[in-house]
């Protein structure tokens, strides 16, 4: 079952959004939402050499939020399982994924603060979590430029932070 809440669906319907930022509290289910929105992205956009990155504030974390997608924790199951990968990274070293049709999902990190570690192809959907830790908008504007020519989804999921120019993208 898809466990998100009830106001949270729009978000996984929602196809045209080019760029959605998830805020809430901690434990607020973000990250879950994320994963599954981006899962849809993949079974849409997905297929031989097209790539997906899993994005967060320091490689580990980076790994982390792999294996949460794919193996859950003690509050969600995961999103993509084992079975839908050639090949998952064993450590936060190894930071590709294969898909079983081809897509390659790298893990980046936010630690760059010009985020020049950011760029690479075209890539078809990008999650950032938590997507505050970005120090600079310059990080934003790498992780945006890879997905203009795809025109691909952009997910960012965040606790909220006083002050941070994230803010300016916020829609009540």
């Amino acid at each position: 079952p898809i466990r998100v809440s009830r106001p949270q669906l729009p978000l996984l319907y929602n196809s045209d959004g080019r760029k959605d930022l998830i805020s809430g509290g901690v434990r607020g289910g973000k990250s879950q939402v994320c994963a599954y929105a981006f899962t849809r992205e993949w079974l849409l956009r997905g297929g031989k050499g097209a790539n997906f990155w899993l994005t967060a504030p320091v490689r580990e974390q980076a790994w982390k939020l792999l294996n949460k997608v794919v193996y859950g924790d003690d509050n969600a199951p995961g999103v993509l399982p084992p079975v839908l990968f050639r090949s998952i990274p064993k450590s936060e070293h190894q930071t590709t994924a294969v898909l079983v049709d081809g897509s390659i999902l790298s893990l980046k990190h936010l630690k760059s603060k010009l985020g020049t570690n950011l760029k690479s192809d075209s890539v078809q959907a990008i999650f950032v979590d938590e997507a505050a830790s970005m120090c600079d908008k310059s990080q934003l504007a790498n992780i945006e430029s890879r997905l203009h020519m795809s025109k691909g989804r952009l997910l960012l999921a965040t606790t909220p932070t006083k002050d941070h120019w994230l803010r300016e993208m916020v829609r009540d």
